[in-house]
């Protein structure tokens, strides 16, 4: 969340393409999930991709850039625990579960900036929270029932739904590196 308020979407929706790359070397490293060699050159496309995307010549990896690829990485974290319990939870149960234990941990840095939401801020956040249940629920399932590896490469389709919405609600307009970039990574 506070990539998105320092950062365009789209460029924060391509960085997000970083989620396999980071879960392809999480999956081998703890999962012990077979990675060839075909996946280890898409893995080394998808990190020179991201290169291109937050330019670190151009002095271009700015806070927002940086908290974005760590939101990808502990996403990636995310889904490789998500495998590993769904084992032996069923996928309502992990999210009850991530939910009890998320938040108490958000409510401390929320008291710290807390704004009490007005009626119409109080709708939105019941549908974003009730967008994003689902939305757990369905991924741990497919990660109940699939390879991390197999799975991560849906994540790529974010990039045109970001930049779409980013346009359409904010009137961002993305840089060509983060178009060169994310294709690249979606090559990959």
């Amino acid at each position: 969340f506070l990539a998105l308020s320092m950062t365009p979407l789209a460029k924060v929706a391509a960085l997000q393409f970083t989620v396999p790359l980071f879960g392809t070397l999480l999956a081998l490293l703890i999962l012990r999930e077979v990675v060839r060699a075909r996946r280890i050159t898409a893995l080394a496309i998808g990190i020179l991709g991201t290169l291109v995307i937050v330019d670190p010549t151009a002095n271009a990896m700015d806070l927002g850039s940086t908290l974005a690829l760590g939101s990808a990485a502990t996403s990636a974290l995310s889904m490789i625990i998500v495998k590993l319990l769904s084992r032996t939870e069923n996928s309502t149960t992990i999210v009850l579960y991530s939910t009890m234990l998320m938040t108490p941990l958000t409510l401390i840095p929320a008291l710290l900036f807390w704004a009490t939401p007005t009626a119409v801020q109080l709708l939105w956040l019941a549908l974003l929270g009730s967008l994003g249940t689902v939305s757990n629920i369905c991924v741990a399932q497919a990660l109940k029932e699939s390879e991390v590896t197999a799975l991560t490469p849906i994540e790529f389709t974010r990039l045109i739904w970001s930049a779409l919405i980013g346009y359409l609600a904010f009137a961002e307009v993305p840089v060509a590196e983060t178009w060169v970039g994310a294709v690249i990574i979606f090559s990959a």
